[in-house]
């Protein structure tokens, strides 16, 4: 038990680590939208132009369904690796053409387009990365540690990648908006190490007992509806925390974008723990309970 519980640890580690250099990709344009807005729409006012780069944002999320079923059918039939690696690999290339593409003096709107066409892929490719890691995180410390636990601090892993966004926006901020291609080039690198660090995985020991299951259990359309539902609702409260009011804030108080930006570091940092501390209670007082209570 010693042994399979060293190697866990060094597993989980791999993917979380991985999972939070990928989800510092996702989160960098939250934070830093604003300052976007004054790369990719010079002409308008700082509102309206921010305003349409978040809509941009919005089109990514269209994406993200597609993307967690098509790479969670291929983690079914393929084993969990092969997706991660894959979005992992799409991550690295996506951040890297962000970073260089051409600005708004050299091709029009047409770097906006081509901004929103690459941000949208990374919702595509980040979704399935997302799914595929926490089942594989699940499926492996089975019988180990209970899922709630590790669902936490799989999340965690992903907050722990939007403080490191979160910084780095806060410094662009500082020194200047043109430095916004050195954030995309940060994630570019930090998803090659992903790469490095997720090519030697192995399959989880569950995967095998749950792809040879003949029958898998049927899910009913109340409870897809019911999910999804919650899901858009503390997704809806998330993005106006975390997103909207970088925006608001600067136009009805004295706060700067800066300062906001700082302050959601600091709050980021306080969900880190908290995200670990709400994985063990539902493993205590059960996740629907959970759920009920919360919402």
């Amino acid at each position: 038990m010693k042994t399979n519980r060293k190697i866990l640890h060094k597993t989980l580690m791999i993917i979380l680590l991985g999972t939070a250099l990928e989800y510092y990709d996702i989160a960098l344009f939250a934070f830093i939208a604003p300052l976007l807005a004054k790369i990719f729409l010079p002409d308008l006012s700082a509102t309206s132009a921010t305003i349409i780069m978040y809509i941009t944002y919005g089109l990514g999320l269209i994406a993200r369904p597609y993307g967690a079923n098509f790479f969670g059918k291929m983690g079914d039939k393929y084993g969990r690796v092969k997706p991660l690696y894959i979005t992992t690999i799409a991550m690295a290339i996506l951040s890297a053409t962000i970073s260089i593409i051409p600005n708004y003096q050299m091709l029009g709107l047409g770097s906006l387009v081509l901004f929103t066409i690459l941000r949208t892929l990374q919702q595509f490719f980040v979704s399935g990365n997302f799914n595929g890691g926490a089942i594989y995180c699940i499926e492996h410390a089975s019988g180990i540690y209970k899922p709630g636990f590790i669902s936490g601090i799989y999340n965690a892993a992903t907050v722990a990648g939007i403080v490191f966004a979160a910084t780095i926006a806060m410094l662009i901020a500082h020194f200047g908006a043109e430095y916004w291609r050195i954030g995309y080039l940060v994630g570019a690198m930090s998803a090659i190490i992903g790469v490095v660090m997720r090519k030697h995985l192995c399959e989880p020991p569950d995967f095998y007992k749950v792809s040879k299951d003949p029958k898998p259990k049927k899910i009913s359309v109340l409870f897809t509806i019911s999910i999804t539902l919650i899901s858009l609702y503390f997704g809806v409260l998330y993005a106006f925390s975390a997103k909207v009011l970088n925006v608001i804030i600067p136009e009805i108080s004295h706060f700067t974008l800066e300062d906001v930006l700082r302050i959601n570091l600091y709050v980021t940092a306080c969900y880190f723990f908290l995200l670990v501390f709400g994985g063990w209670l539902a493993d205590f007082i059960g996740v629907k309970r959970q759920m009920l209570i919360i919402a």
